[in-house]
């Protein structure tokens, strides 16, 4: 009778145990994949009554899925170094969540959170003393075990249409003054520099150095793209023009110091020249300018020089600028992380706007 009142409350602790374990993650599918960064500021760096740190994030990864009662979120530490400050302490947590339109944040820098919200706040665990874990020892498995559970007094629900919105506050920490806590996180790059492959030479419009064009696609996840150009050693103070074409004829014309290597559907000015003989160009587009970056695009410069005795030209060399890769679509941004902001009290939470770093702290979610 004892061993199976032993076995019994084995599974009974085994279930209550994997009752409390998190059942899907932000961003999604995280489970076994360790976030690219970290975060120590959120759970409260300062002892002061009145400073906390707060993060808030923004995760359309869940779109899809409803979440019904959502009743605890998980953290987990982050694989870095033996971090002798991360002992365990108690420190003021609160965390509040709501729906949000990511839409808003995809389309530019500082969407205030009050226009993202699609429906109120929901205090899901009011400020209050809570535990945190001691997280000095480095964990052994990559990425570590979700070890700290923020139980929620009130549970949300996720109707799966628009984004999820959180933010955490901490505040009040029983440890020293900075003391870290290194939190795993993710993030993404907030934008994609693309650059192509030169072909054939220049011009020496002084004798000695090559005029030279060099071109970049400058791509913003999820926001503006960008076409940079730049012409050095060009004949000094004179107009140039940038050739976009969808070919490289390498074709030479008797008369022109350089091969015409591009076939110019498109010429646009890219101004005057310096006295040094250079000149930069930004070239802006509408995100993913699939009628512009689904192109393999033929570069070439030209600039009016008058010591050319038949064309009176100058010409690059050509560049090549193929197809930019798609950046992903993160799907979370964060409105801030680490932090620091003075309140009025010592529970208050504050409303910040979304910027350009795409990511969050890997939370765990149960329901």
């Amino acid at each position: 009778m004892n061993a199976k009142r032993i076995v019994l409350t084995a599974s009974l602790i085994a279930a209550a145990a994997a009752a409390q374990a998190p059942t899907f993650t932000s961003p999604s599918n995280f489970f076994t994949t360790e976030g690219n960064s970290s975060d120590d500021g959120w759970i409260g760096l300062s002892q002061d009554p009145q400073q906390s740190t707060q993060h808030m994030a923004i995760d359309a990864t869940q779109i899809g899925t409803a979440r019904a009662a959502i009743r605890a979120a998980h953290w987990r530490r982050d694989q870095r170094a033996f971090e002798p400050g991360a002992v365990a302490r108690t420190t003021r947590i609160g965390m509040r969540m709501a729906h949000g339109d990511y839409g808003l944040v995809q389309r530019g820098d500082f969407a205030d959170v009050n226009d993202v919200l699609t429906t109120p706040w929901v205090i899901v665990y009011t400020p209050k003393p809570t535990n945190i874990p001691d997280w000095t020892a480095v964990p052994s498995t990559t990425p570590a075990a979700f070890t700290f559970r923020l139980p929620f007094d009130v549970p949300f629900d996720y109707d799966g249409v628009d984004a999820m919105v959180f933010n955490i506050l901490g505040y009040q920490s029983s440890s020293p003054n900075d003391s870290r806590h290194p939190v795993d996180k993710h993030e993404d790059q907030a934008f994609y520099v693309w650059v192509g492959p030169d072909t054939g030479t220049g011009c020496r419009p002084d004798g000695v150095n090559e005029m030279h064009l060099g071109a970049q696609w400058w791509v913003f996840a999820e926001q503006d793209t960008s076409l940079r150009t730049s012409v050095e050693h060009a004949p000094p103070a004179q107009p140039v023009i940038l050739n976009l074409g969808l070919a490289n004829p390498q074709f030479t014309l008797p008369g022109l110091c350089a091969d015409i290597m591009s076939t110019g559907e498109i010429s646009v000015p890219m101004g005057m020249s310096d006295a040094g003989g250079y000149l930069e160009r930004r070239f802006d587009l509408p995100h993913q300018a699939s009628y512009v970056g689904g192109l393999d695009l033929h570069l070439q410069a030209w600039a009016f020089d008058p010591n050319e005795p038949i064309f009176g030209l100058a010409g690059s060399q050509g560049h090549q600028l193929a197809q930019y890769p798609q950046p992903p679509v993160p799907g979370m941004a964060m409105a801030t992380s680490t932090v620091g902001v003075w309140t009025s009290g010592t529970t208050d939470f504050g409303d910040f706007v979304f910027w350009q770093g795409y990511g969050s702290i890997v939370t765990g979610w149960e329901n």
